[in-house]
């Protein structure tokens, strides 16, 4: 029988993103219970450049666009993150 791969779950290193990461860990564990999980911290623009002002950053989604890049690459297999900071157009 094949060996089961870990889901990758990717997030930011913030105390509130590994808060969400374990929120939904846990749901999806009741649901999968042989599912196994393995966190990918990744860092972000905004994480890199905490002293800049939000108006010195270079375009949207400075604290999602390398979540959205890891999955691109099949680097991690989910992303966690708060809605909130996701680039959005209002029409």
């Amino acid at each position: 029988m094949p060996e089961k791969m870990p889901l990758r779950v990717g997030s930011r290193g913030s105390s509130l993103a590994r808060r969400q990461v374990e929120i939904v860990v846990d749901e999806l564990r009741q649901h999968h219970p042989q599912q196994e999980f393995e966190l990918r911290t990744l860092v972000t623009e905004g994480d890199r450049r905490r002293d800049a002002r939000f108006a010195d950053f270079s375009g949207r989604g400075v604290f999602v666009r390398e979540l959205e890049e890891a999955l691109l690459r099949r680097e991690v297999d989910i992303a966690v993150h708060s809605l909130k900071d996701m680039p959005s157009d209002l029409t």
